[in-house]
């Protein structure tokens, strides 16, 4: 029973392949060890280590506190803070790294889950002390960083407060004075006064701003979960890598030379169909009018004469089986007319469909199902004066998978020696099925391989290896 692999492709057909392709496959596969044994060899394991931080909000803004803190945060600036590059400068000064910045930032990830003020830094190192205080060295300084930049900030927006409070300080001092100094009544005296209370306004409204800067809490967050030591490598192994990247060159082998079989270009000559059949005779029947169907007639003649020729008392019984796409139909034609042109008579049992056999109407006889399930004897079958050529194909519906068991070729076989005939022509349509190669090619005194005009590798190979399943070795190959 054949796994099915695909439409049409089974597990037979594709060793089949990998058999004629050997070559591909082994050279990919060679490929894949060596790269996998480098792999082993060159490849460090690496360690991960991660640490978890939670950031406070940090903000002046005293209608904070109906904010939520998420809507105050942005956490993929504060991921870009963390892998800053003045992060990893402090974080080589502190660690005392023989590393540059841009090093230690290829060794850190920052991820931050969605809706949530925390950064999980992830630091992968080959040594795993150092991806542990990776991960904690770049989450401490960021939040060191963190705290000092609002610090600052606040800083400036005091110095600020406080500079604005002095020129209001002084913008006092000159109005107390005038109202102090100018007549009772006066408009320098009234104009003094209100400059005076509006600067004692001022003054009071940046001193309140200046006290809720100092009393901003500076807090960044904290470490919410501290880096531990690895203990495994990170990712997968040494080993897994190793047979990941033979396994892929394996697989990839098997892929090209199943591409390599499929696209295969056409064999031009005798040559390239004889490298496909090593040993056996290849003929290149000619093609067209003149020399050339003389010359094909005469290597047909010559064909005839070599397989024509059976066992003493029984008929020669020969396979034509055909290749690809190409039906040999053709070649049955005129084999067993030639066969006929010697005075052989030939019973030519068509094993495909009967709308497609080649024979002429009056000579074909759809009645090979009967004769093959013994409910027919051979002799009444056939018409009461048989010719020199008879065409015996199936009926429709028949099942030759089923029919074309070895002993019932070889009683079809015996009915024709009774019958008078010289040789029965068993011709395959292809693709050549398993069971009817079985079937017919176990007895036969020869078998002959119809390859057509310039055929396939692919599907040459295929119809010797289907012939070399079942223990068959063909005599000839027929181009053309």
């Amino acid at each position: 029973m054949t796994t099915e692999m695909g439409e049409g492709i089974g597990m037979a057909d594709v060793g089949a392949v990998l058999k004629r392709r050997a070559g591909i496959v082994a050279a990919f596969i060679a490929i894949g060890a060596v790269l996998a044994a480098a792999t082993w060899m060159w490849s460090t394991p690496t360690y991960s280590a991660t640490s978890i931080v939670t950031i406070a909000p940090i903000t002046t803004d005293q209608f904070a506190g109906n904010i939520r803190p998420t809507d105050l945060i942005n956490t993929r600036t504060e991921s870009d803070l963390l892998r800053s590059t003045a992060v990893a400068t402090e974080v080589r000064r502190r660690l005392q790294l023989n590393r540059s910045p841009n090093e230690l930032l290829d060794a850190v990830e920052v991820a931050s889950p969605d809706g949530s003020l925390t950064l999980q830094v992830t630091a992968t190192d080959t040594q795993p002390l150092v991806a542990q205080r990776l991960a904690d060295g770049f989450s401490a300084v960021y939040l060191d960083q963190r705290q000092e930049n609002a610090s600052q900030s606040i800083d400036r927006q005091t110095a600020t407060i406080d500079a604005r409070i002095k020129e209001q300080r002084r913008a006092l001092t000159t109005a107390v004075q005038v109202e102090q100094t100018a007549a009772v009544g006066t408009p320098q005296r009234s104009t003094a006064s209100v400059e005076a209370d509006a600067a004692r306004s001022r003054i009071n409204a940046l001193e309140e701003s200046r006290a809720q800067l100092t009393a901003v809490d500076t807090s960044p967050g904290e470490i919410a979960v501290v880096a531990s030591r690895p203990t495994k490598p990170a990712g997968v192994g040494r080993l897994i890598t190793a047979l990941g990247v033979f396994v892929l060159f394996l697989v990839l082998g098997v892929l090209a030379a199943l591409v390599r079989d499929r696209f295969d270009p056409r064999l031009r000559d005798a040559r390239g169909v004889g490298d496909m059949v090593p040993g056996v005779p290849v003929d290149v029947l000619p093609i067209g009018g003149g020399a050339a169907a003389a010359r094909r007639s005469d290597l047909l003649a010559r064909l005839a004469v070599r397989v024509g020729a059976g066992p003493e008392g029984s008929p020669a019984r020969v396979l034509l089986a055909g290749v690809g796409d190409t039906a040999p139909g053709a070649v049955a034609v005129e084999l067993a007319d030639t066969m006929a042109a010697a005075g052989r008579r030939t019973l030519v049992i068509w094993t495909g469909s009967a709308g497609s056999c080649p024979g002429a109407s009056d000579t074909v006889v759809a009645a090979l199902g009967p004769v093959l399930r013994a409910i027919t004897p051979l002799s009444r079958a056939l018409p009461e004066t048989p010719g020199w050529v008879t065409w015996l194909s199936s009926a429709a519906g028949d099942d030759l998978s089923a029919l074309l068991r070895p002993d019932a070729v070889d009683l079809l076989a015996e009915q024709a020696c009774r019958c008078g005939y010289d040789v029965v022509l068993f011709v395959t349509p292809s693709p050549v099925s398993q069971a009817v190669a079985l079937g017919v090619a176990h007895g036969a005194t020869a078998v002959v391989v119809a390859a057509g005009e310039r055929p396939r590798r692919r599907a040459l190979g295929e119809t010797v290896d289907l012939l070399a399943q079942v223990g068959v070795r063909p005599q000839e190959v027929v181009v053309g």
